[in-house]
């Protein structure tokens, strides 16, 4: 776990000290993002999450939502615990 000056806190996988691999991302306003990293950035399948809905579903690269795409049920399921 990373606890950010600003209250943000990340919960997952490290490499090369960034956030790579599986994580979760809470910010203090309440936003969740809960999927892939790489190299610090959200990068592959991933869902962003607002006051409790999801509101971004599918694929990031670099840090940035680009393609709508349903996460698969039970993967989102896991993501949303």
């Amino acid at each position: 776990t990373l606890n950010y000056g600003d209250g943000r806190k990340y919960e997952g996988d490290f490499h090369a000290n960034l956030r790579s691999g599986q994580g979760t991302m809470d910010w203090p306003d309440g936003r969740r993002y809960v999927g892939a990293w790489k190299e610090g950035k959200q990068h592959g399948k991933g869902i962003m999450i607002e006051n409790g809905k999801v509101v971004q579903d599918g694929s990031w690269a670099h840090g940035q939502f680009y393609k709508a795409e349903k996460v698969k049920p039970k993967l989102k399921k896991k993501l949303m615990n």
